[in-house]
């Protein structure tokens, strides 16, 4: 798939990868750090597609974004800043 920023410049680099298992993050508007497995399954993610979805990390390897579906506070205002949010698309996906 495709993950990317639609218009706008982020000020700062940051990186995209694939999960490495136990990855945590506290979703914007959520008073508790989550794991990415129960978020998924709260969600219901299939499993065989939770291994393929992007995960956006900053120069210290937290998690600020799973793809367009989970921000964090931080992510969301520098976003915010850039004007835009990410947006994934799956192979095969038109629009």
């Amino acid at each position: 798939g495709v993950l990317a920023l639609p218009t706008g410049r982020l000020p700062y680099p940051l990186t995209v990868r694939y999960r490495r298992g136990g990855e945590t993050l506290r979703p914007l508007g959520d008073r508790h750090t989550r794991k990415l497995r129960d978020l998924f399954q709260r969600e219901g993610v299939p499993p065989w597609e939770r291994e393929r979805i992007p995960i956006v990390v900053d120069a210290q390897d937290r998690v600020v974004a799973i793809a367009d579906h989970w921000l964090t506070e931080e992510a969301a205002a520098l976003f915010d800043s850039a004007g835009s949010r990410p947006v994934w698309r799956r192979i095969g996906e038109t629009g």
